[in-house]
């Protein structure tokens, strides 16, 4: 990424920046230019069948995967996971039940019946054989891009296996994913997991990366400027000091600012909500590991001090639990809490990059 020179202000047009809701639109756009020239590239090339879009929670993706959508001129359909179901039947039956809404893909959808499983070699249910058809027929016909929301939610469902199938036989079918759970979404995509159904598939990874403090200020004075308000240049660098480029931290504390809350108290709600907002996140991630929900937080609290090593992690519980902690066992909480964006791991440390979630856990 350039610097502020870099970027020319009557080159890019900003309508909402502070809109605290994902963006649409391309002239919403802030910095993650070269972002989405790859990601349109990707989704123009015959060649890449399948995209995703990987960075820390609140970084954009969603935003992102929503103005390619919305740029994109060809046949589409735009889905959120967390509105697909549970099982790969419900997940399929949902996509074909969204497809049919379109005229076209209707039409495609009346031509395909009930689907036979006699010598069928996936090991999904009749409605993803069904959808399979439908999007062979689809293929034929011209192709489309399925754009696809917290991607990751739909690893429990086997529609990995579509994927999977599309990408090997269905050339003119593409996926654009998006996922806040990295690991997860990776495990979707079937890295390090030679089980997996995707695994060795080639997928395009368009990575979106906290804002540079430069490129924050630059945010906040933009926005400041669309909204008509005035904020001084010490308050607009103790907000970037506090909340560390997060894009969506910083819009939400913009946003206030622009209903009239002064700077500092605008940083201090931005911290209020967020933890309330992370606490929901953390309490779902906990709910099916409720056995270790006290060794996941002495983890979590003790690495939002300052970053750790493996050892001195272990260490760390070792003391606080006094007892031995399995080599296993450690390695599974720490890769739970990566694959989940709570923790990072950069040159053989731990850390928590959100500056909101290190509040919360304070």
């Amino acid at each position: 990424m350039g610097g502020v020179s870099d970027i020319s202000l009557s080159a890019l047009k900003y309508l909402m920046l502070f809109d605290i809701r994902p963006k649409e639109k391309r002239s919403d756009l802030f910095n993650y230019e070269k972002e989405y020239a790859q990601l349109m590239a990707g989704a123009r090339d015959r060649n890449t069948p399948v995209i995703a879009i990987t960075g820390l929670r609140r970084t954009g993706k969603t935003s992102l995967l929503k103005i390619c959508f919305n740029e994109i001129h060809s046949r589409k359909a735009y889905l959120d996971a967390r509105m697909l179901g549970n099982s790969d039947k419900e997940v399929a039956e949902n996509i074909i039940a969204a497809l049919a809404k379109d005229d076209i893909f209707a039409k495609i959808i009346g031509r395909v019946g009930a689907v036979s499983l006699a010598g069928a070699t996936l090991s999904i249910s009749a409605s993803s054989h069904r959808l399979i058809d439908i999007l062979a027929k689809i293929d034929k016909d011209g192709g489309m891009a399925i754009f696809i929301d917290e991607a990751q939610l739909l690893k429990r469902t086997q529609f990995d296996s579509v994927v999977a199938y599309c990408y090997d036989n269905l050339r003119q079918i593409k996926f654009v994913l998006s996922g806040s759970e990295i690991g997860v979404l990776d495990g979707f995509l079937g890295r390090d997991d030679e089980t997996a159904p995707l695994f060795g598939r080639a997928v395009e990874t368009v990575h979106l990366a906290p804002l540079p403090s430069e490129k924050s200020v630059l945010f906040l004075k933009e926005g400041m400027r669309e909204a008509g308000k005035k904020c001084s240049d010490e308050d607009i660098a103790f907000a970037v000091s506090m909340l560390d480029g997060i894009a969506g931290w910083l819009a939400m504390f913009g946003w206030h600012v622009s209903k009239g809350v002064q700077p500092k108290k605008a940083v201090d709600t931005v911290f209020a909500e967020g933890s309330r907002l992370i606490k929901k996140e953390v309490e779902g991630f906990l709910a099916a590991r409720a056995g270790a929900k006290g060794r996941y937080m002495r983890i979590l609290s003790f690495v939002a001090k300052e970053s750790a090593a493996w050892n001195e992690i272990k260490t760390h519980l070792e003391r606080k639990e006094n007892g031995k902690i399995n080599d296993k066992q450690l390695a599974k909480y720490l890769q739970a809490l990566c694959d989940y964006g709570f923790m990072v791991k950069k040159d053989e440390r731990y850390t928590v990059p959100d500056p909101v979630f290190r509040h919360f856990l304070a």
